[in-house]
């Protein structure tokens, strides 16, 4: 049995763990040329929130 500590330190590691590789695969991915322009992706965004916005009206 772990005590709450151990388990709260475990989870971290696996978070941790986790992160990094989400980390390498972005890396990987901006290396290959796979990006999106940021101006289009809150372009995007800002078009779904106004289209949520006005069919809640």
């Amino acid at each position: 049995m772990q005590l709450p500590e151990e388990r709260n330190i475990a989870l971290k590691q696996k978070r941790l763990a986790e992160l990094k590789q989400k980390i390498a695969s972005g890396t990987e991915q901006i290396a290959q040329g796979k990006v999106t322009d940021g101006e289009l992706i809150f372009t995007r965004l800002q078009g779904k929130i106004r289209s949520i916005s006005e069919s809640k009206e």
